[in-house]
């Protein structure tokens, strides 16, 4: 059986003399670790840490949980329960419950289940996302259509002329460009959470 995920280390060489910190998977303990490294070990519970970035280029049914970055091509398609990583872009299509430490970017059909966390959210302007859940995030930036239970983003929401927010949405600030489209309550929080 062939597997469609393909482990990547581009990018590594430039960085891999600077240290990041990564999270446990089982416990809150983190532990730092070099850009070119692969695996860790908690210090905490002696939990194994994944560090891997994958690359999805045909169908996969697989959970996946990696400090690393993904990417969902074009052909390629991801359909799990959960998805847990630093980065992700979706080019393809994507069915998951996504919690990623840093930026998710989505250029394609989505279905989250469960809801989304990260820090930055980029919905493209081909991108038609549904998310069963609410959306928590530091920042947001639409320019596709995205629709969830609830939108909960600690700093600046931008929505773009293409964009369109499909909720009700809590934020610090909110910037609609022309064409844009808020089609849900509106409440401007100084501490969104």
């Amino acid at each position: 059986m062939t597997r469609s995920v393909r482990t990547n280390g581009a990018g590594a060489f430039a960085n891999r003399h600077k240290p990041r910190p990564v999270g446990c998977f089982e416990c809150d303990g983190t532990v730092e670790v070099s850009y070119a490294a692969k695996m860790a070990k908690c210090p905490e519970c002696g939990a194994e840490i994944n560090l891997n970035d994958y690359e999805i280029n045909k169908p996969l049914q697989e959970d996946i949980a990696t400090r690393g970055n993904v990417t969902i091509n074009k052909l390629g398609e991801l359909e799990c329960e959960s998805l847990i990583c630093q980065n992700l872009k979706a080019y393809g299509n994507l069915k998951a419950h996504v919690h990623a430490g840093g930026d998710v970017m989505i250029r394609s059909r989505a279905i989250i289940s469960g809801g989304l966390r990260c820090q930055r959210l980029m919905i493209g302007r081909d991108a038609a996302v549904d998310v069963l859940g609410d959306v928590e995030v530091k920042e947001l930036e639409i320019d596709g259509v995205i629709t969830a239970e609830a939108f909960r983003c600690d700093g600046t929401t931008r929505i773009d002329e293409h964009g369109a927010i499909n909720g009700p949405l809590k934020t610090k600030a909110v910037s609609m460009e022309d064409g844009g489209a808020l089609n849900g309550a509106l409440e401007i929080a100084s501490t969104p959470r």
